[in-house]
């Protein structure tokens, strides 16, 4: 979510040290959450100015340390699935993750998965024959 507007930070500001209604007030006019006209009084008093403050950040993913060892394992075996991936990560590590956290660090990283060509075209050869014993079926009668 953006912050709000310079501007509208302003307006709520002077409406309120104008005495045209209380906090609650101020809040239903400009259509904002009271707590935030609350902190915006406070930040006023303490700090002079409205501006946004700046963006706390987030959490680091405990897989950023790892990428080397990741891409290793993937080196090893390219079709490894990420549940597979999580539970040599416990071996090797220690770490422990859920397979939403791995598939979202190999989307960061582009680490891609390869797949066993030779299980696909087994798959694929399969699926071929089966429509062909039906097709074979169905001109029959």
């Amino acid at each position: 979510m953006k912050a709000y507007s310079l501007d509208l930070r302003s307006k709520i500001i002077e409406t309120y040290k104008n005495g045209e209604g209380s906090v609650r007030q101020v809040a239903h006019r400009y259509k904002v959450a009271r707590s935030f006209v609350q902190k915006l009084i406070k930040q006023d008093k303490e700090k002079g100015n409205v501006a946004p403050l700046p963006h706390g950040g987030g959490t680091v993913s405990k897989l950023e340390a790892q990428v080397e060892l990741i891409e290793k394992l993937l080196e090893e075996k390219n079709d490894a699935t990420l549940a597979e991936l999580c539970e040599k990560l416990k071996e090797e590590t220690g770490i422990k993750c859920s397979i939403a956290s791995m598939c979202r660090f190999c989307q960061k990283h582009n680490l891609t998965r390869k797949k066993n060509f030779l299980r696909s075209r087994i798959r694929k050869r399969k699926n071929t024959r089966t429509t062909s014993i039906i097709l074979a079926n169905d001109t029959g009668s």
